[in-house]
């Protein structure tokens, strides 16, 4: 009987299941603010505080969080938050 790759390798999950994290944190910092502020509000930023102490116990690390509208933009990066 053939098995995969990630059927008998705990590292090889392991590594399947950070790369799924850090695509859904991505996702979930990279979403349109539909009224057009792009002030983070105080749960922005408690949540990305979280995410970056979270990412650092599993060694992934927030590069950023942006608040996105149509024609504007907030990068937590570019204002020294992250």
């Amino acid at each position: 009987m053939s098995t995969t790759p990630s059927s008998n390798n705990k590292g090889f999950r392991y590594s399947e299941a950070l790369l799924f994290m850090r695509i859904a944190i991505l996702e979930m910092l990279d979403f349109l603010f539909t009224i057009g502020n792009t002030q983070p509000s105080l749960a922005d930023s408690m949540m990305t505080k979280k995410l970056k102490e979270g990412g650092e116990l599993l060694e992934i690390k927030v590069l950023d969080h942006l608040i996105l509208t149509k024609d504007r933009f907030y990068s937590f990066a570019d204002d020294g938050v992250i």
